[in-house]
This record gives C-alpha cells, sequence and structure tokens, in this order.
C-alpha cells in the first residue's frame, strides 16, 4: 500500500539534544535544529489536519459546520502551497539539506 503521509514527526528539541530553556527558534536560528526538520513535521501535521477535516466533512450533517470545515481546509491547502514553495526556494540553496530536485 502507498504510503500518504510521512512518519511520525520527533520532538525536536529532544531529538537534536536542544539545552533546556532553549526555544525552538532560537534553536533553528543558531543552526542547532535544521530548518528542514521543521518543515518535514510542519507538513507532516498539516497532512494530519486536513485527512482528518477531509473525513470529518464528508460525514457531517451540518450544512454550517461542512461550509467552516471547507474553508479550514482550503486554509490548509494554501499553507501546504506555501510549505512546497519554501521547499522549492530552499532546494537552490547551496549546501541546504533538500537536495536537487529529481
Amino acid at each position: 500500500m502507498k504510503k500518504i503521509v510521512p512518519d511520525p514527526p520527533e520532538n525536536l528539541l529532544r531529538k537534536f539534544a536542544v539545552p533546556a530553556g532553549k526555544s525552538l527558534s532560537t534553536a533553528i536560528l543558531e543552526g542547532l535544529v535544521p530548518i528542514e526538520e521543521v518543515l518535514s513535521n510542519a507538513c507532516h501535521f498539516m497532512l494530519h489536519a486536513y485527512t482528518d477535516a477531509y473525513h470529518a466533512h464528508d460525514t457531517c450533517a451540518d450544512v454550517e459546520v461542512r461550509q467552516l470545515m471547507g474553508a479550514s481546509m482550503r486554509s490548509l491547502e494554501i499553507a501546504l502551497g506555501q510549505a512546497d514553495a519554501l521547499v522549492g526556494a530552499l532546494r537552490q540553496v547551496p549546501g541546504s539539506g533538500f537536495g536537487a530536485v529529481h
């Protein structure tokens, strides 16, 4: 069966042994946590949210709730598109962990 959603994300602060009290944003800025890992985790959670919303939307009988869920799903589609654009830009940065497009 084809895998649709990537493997579950890890706790990045623990994975990269970020000192206690240091925020994720500071750890990224200081190069302790690769931006590639953060973007991968963000995309993972957005895909889960979209999938859950899609299934809930299909089973919901309340028209107003369905409309609200549809709007939320469109927002997630935009966010995923922007994340994809960011990946495309980062692939062009020398030394980026994203590698070349094949």
